[in-house]
């Protein structure tokens, strides 16, 4: 689970994140870039550096069913659960 910026909780802001993650052939992110900044940097920064290393893939295949690197796009969308 990717973790709410303190900054961001304390002030009650959501935020959006579209990110494009670079899969290598063993399906690991090998990458993270993001795509269009709509939020604070710090959704940002907490995005990629988690997403980084908590996730994996079944990796992509080529037309002879060999895998290969390849790319995958995603939203991380932070909202705040009303209580």
């Amino acid at each position: 689970m990717i973790q709410y910026p303190p900054k961001m909780l304390q002030r009650s802001m959501p935020g959006l994140v579209n990110v494009r993650l670079d899969i290598s052939a063993a399906g690991r992110v090998t990458g993270c870039h993001i795509q269009m900044p709509l939020s604070d940097p710090a959704f940002e920064q907490n995005s990629c550096v988690e997403i980084e290393h908590g996730l994996e893939f079944e990796p992509a295949l080529d037309k002879d069913g060999k895998p290969i690197a390849s790319y995958f796009v995603t939203s991380v969308n932070f909202v705040l659960n009303a209580s």
